[in-house]
C-alpha cells in the first residue's frame, strides 16, 4: 500500500479537482477574468509569470501551459499564440539561467556537495563529450515532461560554463513553447472551443488540470528516481 501512496495522492487530487469544477462555475469565471487581466498586461505579463516561475528551483509547475491558455482565451489567433510561445520560451529560458547562475555561485559559499562518483561521472562526460552536452541541454528543454532540474542542478554544481548552458536552454524552451502554441490552437479549433466562454473554459480546465497533475506526477517520480540513483552512486 505504501508503495502506491504517490499514485493514490495524485488520483485523489485529480478527483477533488474534477468535483470542484463539476459543482462550481467559479473556476471558469475566474480564469476568464484572469484572461482579461492578462490581455491588459499582454505579453509583458506572460513574460513576467514565466520568468519568475522558471527561476524557482525544485518547484515544478506548468506555468507555460497556464499562461498559454490565458493567451488563447484573451486573443484566440495563431499568430498571437505563436508570439506568446516565443515570449514564454525566452522568459522561461532566462528564468532557468537565473536559477542556474544562483546554484552555480551558491555552490561556492554554501557548501553544496558536488563530490562523489555521480558528479565525477558528470565531469567525465563533460570532458569526453563537450559538443554533446549543449545538445542534451537543448533536448531537455524541448522534450515535454523532463524536469528542469535534471540538467540545471548537476551541471551548475560541477561548474559547467553558464554561457554554454544558457543558449541551448533558451532555444529549447522557445522551440518547446512554439510547439505548444500550435498544439493548443489547433486542439481548441478542432473541438470548436469558444475559449472566451467560462462554461467551455471549465471543460478546458479539466483537460489542462489532469494534464498538469500527470506532468507533476511524472516529474516527481522521475526526480525521486534520479535522487535515489545519485545517492546510491555517491
Amino acid at each position: 500500500m505504501r508503495k502506491y501512496l504517490r499514485e493514490i495522492r495524485y488520483i485523489l487530487l485529480a478527483i477533488t479537482f474534477l468535483l470542484v469544477l463539476e459543482n462550481y462555475d467559479t473556476p471558469g469565471v475566474v480564469v476568464s477574468e484572469a484572461a482579461q487581466e492578462l490581455a491588459a498586461w499582454g505579453l509583458v505579463g506572460i513574460f513576467i509569470v514565466n520568468l519568475v516561475g522558471d527561476s524557482v528551483v525544485l518547484v515544478h509547475m506548468p506555468y507555460n501551459i497556464i499562461t498559454m491558455t490565458f493567451a488563447l482565451s484573451a486573443q484566440p489567433s495563431l499568430g498571437y499564440l505563436v508570439l506568446a510561445g516565443i515570449v514564454i520560451g525566452v522568459a522561461a529560458g532566462i528564468g532557468r539561467v537565473i536559477a542556474y547562475v544562483l546554484i552555480y555561485n551558491l555552490s561556492d559559499t554554501s557548501g553544496l556537495i558536488s563530490e562523489g562518483s555521480f558528479f565525477d561521472r558528470v565531469r567525465q562526460f563533460l570532458e569526453n563529450h563537450p559538443r554533446t552536452t549543449p545538445v542534451i541541454v537543448f533536448l531537455s528543454a524541448v522534450i515535454p515532461g523532463v524536469p528542469n532540474d535534471t540538467t540545471t542542478l548537476p551541471l551548475a554544481l560541477v561548474k559547467y560554463p553558464v554561457r554554454l548552458f544558457a543558449l541551448p536552454k533558451i532555444a529549447g524552451k522557445t522551440v518547446h513553447n512554439i510547439g505548444l502554441a500550435f498544439l493548443l490552437y489547433y486542439g481548441a479549433e478542432a473541438i470548436n472551443f469558444d475559449t472566451t466562454s467560462p462554461a467551455t473554459f471549465n471543460l478546458y480546465l479539466r483537460i489542462l488540470g489532469l494534464l498538469a497533475f500527470y506532468v507533476m506526477y511524472r516529474i516527481e517520480k522521475r526526480q525521486d528516481a534520479s535522487d535515489n540513483e545519485a545517492y546510491a552512486a555517491s
